[in-house]
């Protein structure tokens, strides 16, 4: 049923910045890494998309869905990252015994 296993990240906020003088800029010593959420969680994709042309050019629009096993609500939140290319949008909703996911691909 499932044909993927991916690690689930989550990117870890801290305060990023430093002021002095009125300027601000990045604090290089912060720890800006990804926090691990799921390691080898199993799952398919589902990808669908569509092209349509017009006076204004090709229109090239699509869909991508992570339909994986059961995790509590909660779990997988919006902006999770999936293997660095994908990023949860939306509340991921549990059906059955199946937890879905919409994806939007990062490159």
């Amino acid at each position: 049923m499932f044909n993927k296993v991916v690690t689930i990240t989550r990117e870890v906020k801290e305060d990023a910045t430093n002021s002095t003088g009125g300027y601000s800029y990045p604090d290089t010593a912060a720890d800006n890494s990804d926090e691990v959420v799921i390691q080898n969680y199993r799952c398919k994709f589902k990808e669908s998309y569509n092209y349509n042309t017009s006076d204004t050019g090709i229109n090239i629009s699509g869909k991508v869905t992570m339909i994986g096993q059961l995790v509590k609500q909660g779990v997988i939140k919006e902006g999770d990252k999936v293997d660095e290319d994908y990023k949860v949008i939306g509340t991921p909703k549990n059906y059955r015994s199946k937890t879905i996911c919409q994806l939007v691909r990062l490159d």
